[in-house]
C-alpha cells in the first residue's frame, strides 16, 4: 500500500534511471551521492552473501573431492571448503557473465523463467515430505524436536583431560535424553583423541601430545541428542571447538542462546527478549521485515528498476501487487519446508546428515528425494541456480546502474554518448561480479549465513530509508538536516552492533535517528526552494 499510494506515483512519472536521481531533485547532489553509497554498501554485501549460501549448499549436494583436496589451504583459511569454493566462482561469474551480455532485459526474462523452475522443485520437496511424513505428522512432532546444545568453545594444553559439557540440551516431550558424541575433524600430524563415555552428557577427552611443528589444532567435536519416546527423535547437531595449543587461554563462559529453551513450534513469540542476542520473536521478525520491505519498495534500486521499467504507472502498480502476493504465498512455504526436513531427519535418523544447518535441504534432496524420483536432484540443482540466479543477476545489475548513472556518468565524464556509458556500464558490471565472488569466499569464516546477510543489509537500512522518507512525507526537511540525521543514523545502528544488539532491529536503531534529527535540525535552517518540493512530497505530488 505504501509503495503502490506514495513511491509510485512519486518516482515513475520522473522517468528515472536510478531512485538516488530524486534525491539530488528534492535535497541536492550531496544527498543523492550519500544515497547511493548506502544503497551500494546494503547490496553489496548482501550479493556477496547470495553467492555464498546456495554454493554451500550445492557443495553437499555434488561434493568435489580433487578439488576439496587441491584447496585444503585456501579452505582453512577462509573457514571452508573447496568444493564450496568452486561453486562459488560457478554460480558468481556465471551470472555475471550473462547480466553483463544482457542487461535489464536479460535480468526480466531470466527472472520469469527462473521463478517458474524454482516453485517446481519446491513443490517436489513437498510432495515427498508430505507423502513420507503427513501434514499431521510434521505439526505434532515439530514441537518435540529436542535441541542440543555442545557447550562454550574453549582452549587447553597439549596431553590435557578435558571434559565436554550437553547437560543443557533440551527435552521439550518430557523424556529423557540419549547422547551422542563424535569427533569431526581428523589431522595426519596429531595423535588420535581418546574419548571416555561418549553416550554421556560430559565425556572426558584426552587431547594428544604435541607433534612436531605444529602449535596449535581446533579440534570439533558434534553432540546430538535423541529422545526416548515413539518415535525417538534426534536433534540437529551442535558443536564446540577446542582450541589446543601450548599457552591456552582462559575462555569467556556464555549461556545458551536465547530460543534455546523455546520448542520448534513456537509460532508466535510475543516476548520482548532477543534484543542484546541472536534469536527471533513475532515483534522482532514483524518490525525487521516491515522496514525492510518498505524499504525495498521505496529506496532499493533492485525492485525500483523493475517498476521503472515498466510502459505506465498502471502497469507498475500492478508488477508490484502481483510481486507482493507471490511473496505472501511463498515465504510461508520457504519457512515450512525447512521445519519439514528438520521433522524428517529427526524421525528417519541419519548418521551423515551435514552438521552446517544450510546443508540439510540439499542432503535431503540428494540422499532421499534423488532414489524416489531419479533426476530430481537435478531439478533442485536447477531451482537453487534459479533463486540465485534472478537474486545475483538483479543486485549486479542494479549496483552497476547506480555506479555508472549516479556516479561515473553525473561526476567523472559527462556529455558522452550513450554507447559509451553502456561499455562503462558491462565493465563495472564485470568487475562488481569478480568482486562480490571473491568476498562470498571468505564469508564462511564470519558465522551463520543468514546473520550475515540480515547484519550486511541492515546496517545501512534505516539511514538509507530515513532519507527517502523525510523526503517522500516533509516540506520541511533539508540538505544538512537530512545529512545529520543519516550521520546520526550509522552512528547509532553501529554502537547498537557493537552492544551485541539483534541484527533484525538494525534498520529501525538506524530509522529513528534518521527522522528525527533530521526533521528538528531542518528546522532553524532555510526552507527548500519550490523546485525541491513542488511534485516530490506526499503534500505537493500531482494528482
Amino acid at each position: 500500500m505504501f509503495a503502490v499510494g506514495l513511491v509510485l506515483p512519486l518516482l515513475h512519472p520522473l522517468r528515472l534511471t536510478t531512485a538516488y536521481t530524486y534525491l539530488e531533485k528534492r535535497f541536492g547532489l550531496l544527498v543523492r551521492c550519500v544515497g547511493s553509497a548506502l544503497f551500494i554498501l546494503l547490496r553489496g554485501g548482501w550479493l556477496a552473501s547470495v553467492i555464498y549460501a546456495p554454493s554451500l549448499a550445492l557443495s553437499a549436494v555434488i561434493p568435489v573431492p580433487k578439488i576439496d583436496a587441491a584447496l585444503v589451504p585456501l579452505a582453512e583459511l577462509c573457514g571452508t571448503n573447496g568444493s564450496t569454493i568452486f561453486w562459488i566462482t560457478v554460480v558468481g561469474l556465471g551470472a555475471t557473465i550473462y547480466t553483463a551480455l544482457g542487461g535489464l532485459k536479460a535480468v526480466i526474462w531470466t527472472d520469469m523463467i527462473q521463478f517458474f523452475v524454482f516453485v517446481g522443485g519446491l513443490s517436489a520437496i513437498w510432495f515427498l515430505l508430505l507423502s513420507e511424513l503427513g501434514t499431521s505428522t510434521l505439526l505434532r512432532e515439530l514441537g518435540k524436536v529436542p535441541r542440543a546444545y555442545a557447550g562454550n568453545d574453549f582452549e587447553a594444553g597439549w596431553g590435557k583431560r578435558v571434559q565436554l559439557d550437553g547437560s543443557l540440551s533440551r527435552s521439550f516431550d518430557g523424556t529423557p535424553l540419549e547422547f551422542s558424541w563424535r569427533q569431526l575433524n581428523r589431522f595426519t600430524k596429531i595423535d588420535h583423541v581418546h574419548m571416555e563415555d561418549p553416550q554421556t552428557p560430559r565425556p572426558t577427552i584426552v587431547l594428544p601430545e604435541k607433534s612436531g611443528d605444529v602449535q596449535s589444532a581446533t579440534l570439533t567435536f558434534a553432540l546430538r541428542v535423541t529422545t526416548s519416546g515413539n518415535p525417538p527423535l534426534q536433534s540437529p547437531p551442535s558443536t564446540v571447538n577446542v582450541l589446543v595449543r601450548d599457552q591456552p587461554g582462559v575462555a569467556a563462559t556464555h549461556p545458551p542462546p536465547a530460543y534455546h529453551d523455546r520448542p520448534h513450534d513456537t509460532w508466535f513469540d510475543f516476548s520482548s527478549k532477543f534484543v542484546f542476542t541472536t534469536g527471533v520473536t513475532f515483534w522482532i521478525l514483524f518490525v525487521g521485515h516491515l522496514l525492510s520491505s518498505v524499504n525495498s519498495t521505496a529506496t532499493d534500486q533492485v525492485a525500483l528498476q523493475r517498476y521503472f521499467s515498466a510502459s505506465s504507472l498502471k502497469n507498475s502498480k500492478r508488477a508490484l501487487w502481483l510481486n507482493a502476493f507471490c511473496d505472501v504465498q511463498l515465504m510461508p512455504i520457504m519457512y515450512l519446508t525447512g521445519a519439514g526436513v528438520l521433522v524428517y531427519y529427526a524421525i528417519h535418523h541419519h548418521p551423515n546428515v551435514p552438521i552446517d544447518t544450510a546443508q540439510a535441504m540439499p542432503f535431503f534432496v540428494a540422499h532421499k528425494l534423488n532414489l524416489v524420483f531419479p533426476g530430481l536432484a537435478g531439478l533442485f540443482i536447477a531451482t537453487l541456480f534459479a533463486a540465485t540466479m534472478s537474486s545475483i543477476d538483479s543486485g549486479i545489475n542494479s549496483i552497476s546502474a547506480a555506479i555508472t548513472t549516479d556516479w561515473y556518468r553525473r561526476l567523472l565524464v559527462r556529455d558522452q554518448e550513450e554507447r559509451h556509458y553502456l561499455k562503462a556500464a558491462r565493465w563495472i558490471t564485470l568487475s562488481l561480479g569478480l568482486l562480490a565472488t571473491c568476498v562470498a569466499v571468505f564469508l564462511g569464516s564470519l558465522g551463520e549465513i543468514w546473520q550475515i546477510a540480515v547484519a550486511l543489509m541492515g546496517l545501512w537500512t534505516g539511514p538509507l530509508l530515513g532519507i527517502f522518507l523525510l523526503g517522500f512525507l516533509t516540506r520541511r526537511a533539508n540538505t544538512v538536516g537530512v545529512l545529520i540525521g543519516a550521520a546520526a543514523g550509522l552512528v547509532c545502528t553501529f554502537v547498537f552492533h557493537h552492544a551485541n544488539g539483534n541484527e533484525f532491529l538494525y534498520a529501525l536503531v538506524g530509522l529513528i535517528p534518521t527522522l528525527l534529527l533530521g526533521y528538528l535540525t531542518s528546522i532553524p535552517g532555510p526552507l527548500p526552494q519550490s523546485k525541491q518540493i513542488s511534485g516530490l512530497t506526499y503534500w505537493t505530488r500531482k494528482k
